[in-house]
C-alpha cells in the first residue's frame, strides 16, 4: 500500500464524518473559486469556475507556521471531521470533506496575496494566476497519476482495483494543498526562507518521484505497443491516458519551476542561479502529493 493512503486513513482514523462512495474518475480535483480561481481546460468534468470580485476592503495576512508540520496539525485540527468513521463509505467522505476545507483554506490564504496585488501591481497579480492555473493543472495529472500507481503492477502490466481506489489521490490532494497553502503564506508574509526550507527537506522525496515518472511513463510506453493480456480479477490499464497523464505531471513540474523561480525573485536567489533555483523547484514540485514511506 503506497504511503499516502496510509497517511489517509491515519489521519482519518483519529478524526471522520458519513457519505458516500467515490473515485478519482467522478471527483475531478477542486479548483480555487476565489481571485485564485483560474478557467479549468474545457472538459467534459471541468465547467469554467466563477470569478469573484476583490472586497472592499483586502484579506488579513495569514500567520505563517513555524514549519510544514505545524501547517498540518492546523489544517487538521480546523478540517479534520470529529468522529471515528464506521466504514469505508464514511471513511471516504470524511477525506473528501477535508480535502474540500483545505482547499478553502487555500483559497482564502492565496486571496491574501492576490487581491492587494490586483491594484497596486497588475502584472505581478497576473502573473501569480498564470501560475496557479499551471499549478491546478499539474496537480489534477498529478493526484490521478498517484491513485493509478496504487493499482498498477509495471513489471505485469496488470490493474488490480477494489474498495481502496481514492485514497491515493485524496491523500495526494490533501498534501499538494497544504504545499501550496505554505507557499501562499509565505508569500503573504514576504518569506521565501520557508519555501526554501521546505523545498531542500523535500529534495530526495522529488527525485525519488522524478524516477518514478520515468519508469512509468517507459513502461506504460511499452504496454501501450504491446498490451498484456489482463488476468482474471484485474482490470484494463489505460496505457494512453497514463502516459499523457504522466507527460503532464513532468511538463507541469517544469513549467511551474520556470514560472516560479521567475516571479519570486527572492526564493530564486536563496536557492542559487536559475539553472538551480529551477531544477530544486521542479523536484519540489514532483515531490506534491507523494508520502515518504513508513520504515517497516
Amino acid at each position: 500500500m503506497r504511503a499516502n493512503v496510509i497517511a489517509v486513513l491515519s489521519a482519518l482514523t483519529l478524526l471522520s464524518a458519513c457519505g458516500k462512495d467515490t473515485q478519482p474518475e467522478s471527483a475531478p480535483l477542486p479548483l480555487p473559486t476565489g481571485p485564485a480561481a483560474v478557467k479549468p481546460e474545457p472538459t467534459a468534468s471541468a465547467a469554467p469556475a466563477p470569478r469573484a470580485e476583490a472586497p472592499k476592503k483586502a484579506p488579513r495576512k495569514p500567520k505563517l507556521p513555524k514549519d510544514f508540520e505545524s501547517l498540518l496539525a492546523e489544517l487538521r485540527k480546523k478540517c479534520g471531521p470529529k468522529e471515528v468513521p464506521q466504514d469505508n463509505v464514511s471513511t471516504k467522505e470524511a477525506a473528501h470533506q477535508e480535502a474540500e476545507c483545505m482547499r478553502r483554506k487555500m483559497v482564502a490564504d492565496l486571496d491574501a496575496v492576490l487581491l492587494p496585488l490586483k491594484s497596486s501591481d497588475p502584472a505581478r497579480f497576473s502573473q501569480l494566476m498564470k501560475e496557479q492555473a499551471v499549478w491546478n493543472r499539474f496537480v489534477k495529472s498529478q493526484c490521478w497519476i498517484e491513485e493509478e500507481l496504487q493499482w498498477l503492477d509495471l513489471t505485469t502490466g496488470q490493474r488490480d482495483d477494489g474498495t481502496m481506489r481514492s485514497y491515493a489521490y485524496l491523500g495526494c490532494l490533501m498534501d499538494a494543498t497544504a504545499e501550496r497553502t505554505l507557499y501562499a503564506r509565505a508569500l503573504a508574509n514576504k518569506d521565501p526562507g520557508a519555501v526554501e526550507k521546505r523545498v531542500k527537506a523535500r529534495e530526495k522525496l522529488g527525485a525519488e518521484a522524478d524516477r518514478s515518472r520515468a519508469e512509468l511513463l517507459t513502461k506504460a510506453q511499452g504496454f501501450e505497443k504491446s498490451p498484456p493480456k489482463v488476468e482474471p480479477g484485474m482490470v484494463e490499464a489505460d496505457w494512453k491516458k497514463i502516459i499523457e497523464e504522466a507527460k503532464a505531471s513532468q511538463d507541469g513540474a517544469t513549467e511551474l519551476a520556470t514560472m516560479t523561480c521567475e516571479g519570486w525573485k527572492e526564493l530564486g536567489g536563496k536557492l542559487g542561479d536559475k539553472r538551480a533555483c529551477e531544477a530544486s523547484m521542479r523536484l519540489y514540485y514532483l515531490g506534491h502529493g507523494t508520502v515518504e514511506e513508513e520504515p517497516k
